[in-house]
């Protein structure tokens, strides 16, 4: 499902971005599916598209019905809090991934305050590691 997801934000990608979409900017293991070299799943994004004022980054959720929630890992969480106020990090979202009803949804930094009203945390907290010293 992550996969076919990617596949399909690559493809979204390519048509938006133009010639400065490269197989590069695909920064995920999956890549390594495609095309050669080593992707890296410890960044907390999936695509990173070059820009003049800085990179673009996405993350690319699936889900095999409708959507509504997704869940984002450590990395993806600390990179959407580094970039809150430049609204770099954007998330696309890929509801019915796995039929042709399939859509793409792109979506706001959850972490930008402007558009902190779109989501709702949920579910049972946030686990910490911690030292004493």
């Amino acid at each position: 499902m992550g996969f076919a997801g990617e596949w399909y934000a690559y493809r979204w990608l390519e048509r938006h971005y133009g010639v400065d979409f490269t197989p590069e900017c695909w920064v995920s293991r999956y890549r390594e599916q495609v095309f050669p070299g080593t992707g890296d799943d410890g960044l907390g994004w999936d695509f990173e598209i070059p820009g003049r004022r800085g990179s673009w980054y996405y993350e690319v959720k699936t889900t095999l019905g409708e959507g509504g929630r997704i869940e984002l890992g450590e990395t993806q969480v600390i990179a959407a809090q580094e970039n809150a106020r430049n609204r770099r990090w954007r998330l696309i979202v890929i509801t019915n991934v796995m039929n042709e009803n399939r859509q793409i949804r792109m979506l706001p930094n959850p972490f930008d305050p402007a558009s902190r009203s779109r989501y709702q945390f949920v579910g049972q907290g946030l686990r910490l590691e911690y030292r004493w010293s």
